[in-house]
């Protein structure tokens, strides 16, 4: 017995815990978007700051086309956030961009930290999320 858990200690200390949440991230790559997406919605940085209001000329230019003023949501057009993605981004770094054209002026304007999610995304985080990296632990740890 005491044989075993040495192994089993030995086994758990080689999993690399950064590698196994990047896969869980990347498999649930859609929901995240998802997640920035509606924070954005509502104005919500990730760091839970809030964008800056439209402007008086722009929030003019979006009451003649019918959309909502109350807060900066980045959406006018929709391709800003139509075109939003996750990518691996060195060690638990998962980075959200967008390949709009748009991107890097919305960034110069509200910070980088428009992409992200801020803690009450992830507290929303579905409980098969945290499975996933149990279940991923649990086979790595065992196939060490």
């Amino acid at each position: 017995m005491e044989e075993w858990i040495k192994q089993l200690r030995q086994a758990t200390n080689t999993v690399n815990i950064y590698d196994i949440l990047q896969i869980v991230i990347m498999e649930y790559n859609d929901l995240f978007v998802e997640l920035n997406k509606k924070q954005l919605d509502k104005g919500k940085k990730s760091d839970g700051s809030y964008t800056s209001p439209y402007s008086s000329r722009w929030e003019k230019t979006r009451k003649e086309f019918g959309l909502q003023t109350k807060v900066k949501d980045l959406d006018f057009f929709g391709d800003f956030k139509a075109n939003m993605f996750t990518a691996p981004s060195g060690r638990f770094y998962t980075e959200f961009n967008s390949s709009d054209e748009k991107t890097g002026r919305l960034i110069a304007m509200e910070g980088k930290e428009i992409f992200g999610l801020d803690e009450e995304s992830i507290a929303s985080l579905p409980d098969s999320f945290y499975e996933r990296i149990s279940e991923l632990y649990m086979i790595k740890t065992l196939n060490a």
